[in-house]
């Protein structure tokens, strides 16, 4: 698990620097998207918030208390090829909440429960951990490595699924709800919810619809009730 910010290496002109990276693209993400920004004044967390949600690089990772969207992320389509792993992640000492400390400063991991300044972050039931900047010139260590760090604060449990099931989880979580038109709430939810709806195999839900009504389904799908 590592953070976006550190997936590349950062650019020659900031000198290897993490903290001069993330100013940048913070001031430059302030300054171009504030057309775009809900009408409050905005702290740093909130402005990571906004841009972790809207593909900017930044130094939090993803976590959801909804263990269903936990799921849909890590069997997304077009990821088949690879197994998928949810982490169960339980903080047990109130000491990891992020508490306003100084953002250069952070020492540890803190989990972040952000207010509910954008659409998606109330879907997806959205939590943060926010990570420490490597010293300059150094790489970031994943998380899953480093976790030992703030044990036994916190029980972390990963629970695997295999890419070959990813389609068939996919569609249970269709049934149930859990979808690209819930989980990103607007045009960009229901555009990319058709795409996947266009290119999957529909076989599976018709037989639990016929299944429940009750449908006999002959060679041209054609549904014809059976009462």
């Amino acid at each position: 698990m590592v953070p976006s910010i550190f997936r590349r290496p950062p650019p020659k002109q900031y000198g290897g620097d993490w903290g001069s990276l993330e100013g940048a693209l913070l001031r430059s993400f302030q300054r171009i998207g504030k057309p775009f920004f809900p009408d409050r004044p905005l702290s740093k967390i909130d402005l990571l918030t906004l841009g972790q949600h809207h593909g900017m690089p930044t130094r939090l990772l993803d976590w959801t208390e909804n263990p269903l969207v936990a799921c849909f992320f890590a069997a997304a389509p077009g990821t088949d090829d690879t197994d998928g792993i949810v982490w169960q992640f339980l903080p047990y000492d109130k000491s990891l909440d992020y508490q306003d400390q100084l953002l250069s400063q952070l020492k540890d991991p803190k989990v972040i429960y952000p207010d509910h300044i954008d659409d998606r972050v109330v879907q997806q039931q959205g939590v943060f951990t926010i990570h420490p900047l490597p010293p300059k010139g150094e790489e970031f260590k994943a998380f899953e490595h480093s976790i030992s760090t703030v044990a036994p604060l916190v029980y972390a449990v990963p629970y695997h699924i295999l890419g070959s099931e990813k389609e068939r989880l996919r569609k249970h979580l269709d049934v149930l709800g859990i979808n690209y038109r819930s989980i990103y709430p607007g045009l960009d939810g229901v555009g990319r919810q058709l795409a996947w709806e266009i290119d999957r195999d529909t076989s599976y839900l018709l037989s639990i619809s016929a299944s429940v009504f009750e449908w006999d389904i002959d060679d041209d799908d054609l549904f014809t009730h059976r009462g």
